[in-house]
């Protein structure tokens, strides 16, 4: 089925090829805001498009939706985050059907239903609101009882809202958005369902004596640890897709992704990444663990990690605190003199690797409300 055009006054079905068409009339009648190109949208999917027009010609706000292929309830309840947090943020979305201490299982029924939001610009106040008041009826008529954002169709892709910049700039590949989008999300009645950082650190040699405790102790159950290959990088990522799978699984909002999907995502990072810096855990000849590194070209001297992540036996535990370890000793061997976590839960364990001997550069937000 075809994605809709919705428009605050008409509702256009489109082909692939029809929105393409579309694409260069639309962009000369928007209000100086960046619009989602066809190639992204026949990546991401999205069942709608949502446009605000004033006068019927000036277009002051946009977003997709989703409510057809969305996450679960599973990917909410079952996620590391603790109970009492997963309460407060159930009492806080649906009041009238959770009670403190408790959180009915109506509530996780409800996000079972959950669209989302996402690819989200707005010029002003007035448009983002009416937007977001539009947007959220759309869903609502489709069965739809929840809905989140920003999330350009799943955490594989762009989401969360930064909600404190602090004094660092942006940092290579980090999302950014305009300082006023998160108040209107608050304003529009969403609130905040789940909270990220990134943190900054001087201190790349981290590897002490408990990192040594852990190599020894992987080492003995046959886990060693290599650089990535550059000259077989596709046959890398596919080894890794498979972990990505299983760690990532029980993180908020989580759905799987085809492999060809994360190719895509991964592999434009091919010459920007330095293979000494990306480091895989093994047991015979199968990734169990690695980190993603790569140097930050907007701020020479950086390293920025990217993503960690480990098959989830207890076997293997401590492997992200040693790939942690080992990548920044690595990279201070190299020359750089700062490590960037990037993009961590506040819940997730890995966020307590980062915080060890790093500060908060960054805070973002995911927002929800109940439909």
């Amino acid at each position: 089925m075809p994605a809709q055009l919705i428009c605050r006054y008409s509702t256009i079905l489109f082909t692939r090829q029809e929105w393409m068409d579309q694409y260069a009339t639309l962009a000369g009648h928007l209000d100086g805001l960046p619009l989602p190109a066809p190639v992204i949208l026949r990546q991401d999917n999205p069942d709608a498009i949502c446009l605000i027009a004033r006068g019927g010609t000036r277009v002051t706000g946009h977003c997709c939706l989703w409510w057809s292929h969305t996450p679960p309830a599973s990917s909410f309840q079952h996620a590391s985050i603790s109970d009492n947090q997963k309460h407060k943020d159930m009492i806080a979305l649906c009041p009238a059907k959770a009670k403190e201490g408790a959180v009915a299982e109506s509530v996780y029924q409800q996000m079972s239903t959950l669209a989302l939001i996402g690819h989200f610009a707005a010029a002003d106040r007035e448009s983002a609101l009416e937007l977001l008041d539009f947007a959220s009826k759309e869903p609502k008529k489709r069965g739809a009882t929840m809905v989140a954002g920003p999330m350009d169709g799943s955490t594989w892709g762009r989401y969360r809202f930064i909600t404190w910049r602090g004094d660092e700039p942006i940092f290579f590949l980090e999302p950014d958005n305009d300082a006023n989008y998160p108040l209107y999300f608050a304003e529009a009645g969403f609130k905040t369902i789940c909270n990220y950082y990134s943190s900054i650190s001087e201190h790349l040699d981290i590897f002490d004596d408990r990192s040594k405790q852990i190599e020894r102790r992987l080492r003995t159950a046959g886990v060693s640890v290599r650089s990535l290959r550059a000259d077989d990088y596709e046959g890398e990522l596919r080894r890794l897709y498979s972990v990505c799978l299983q760690s990532f699984r029980h993180n908020p909002f989580y759905t799987p992704i085809a492999e060809q999907a994360f190719l895509r995502q991964y592999m434009p990072l091919k010459d920007l990444i330095d293979s000494r810096l990306v480091l895989i855990a093994e047991r015979q000849g199968k990734a169990i663990g690695f980190n993603f590194t790569l140097p930050d070209n907007s701020y020479p001297g950086s390293i920025i990690v990217k993503t960690l992540a480990r098959l989830p036996e207890r076997t293997y535990a401590g492997a992200g605190n040693l790939l942690l370890a080992l990548s920044q000793q690595r990279a201070l061997e190299l020359g750089y003199k700062r490590v960037i976590h990037a993009l961590f839960h506040e819940a997730n364990k890995s966020a307590n690797l980062s915080l060890r001997h790093a500060r908060v550069m960054r805070r973002y937000s995911l927002f929800a409300r109940g439909l």
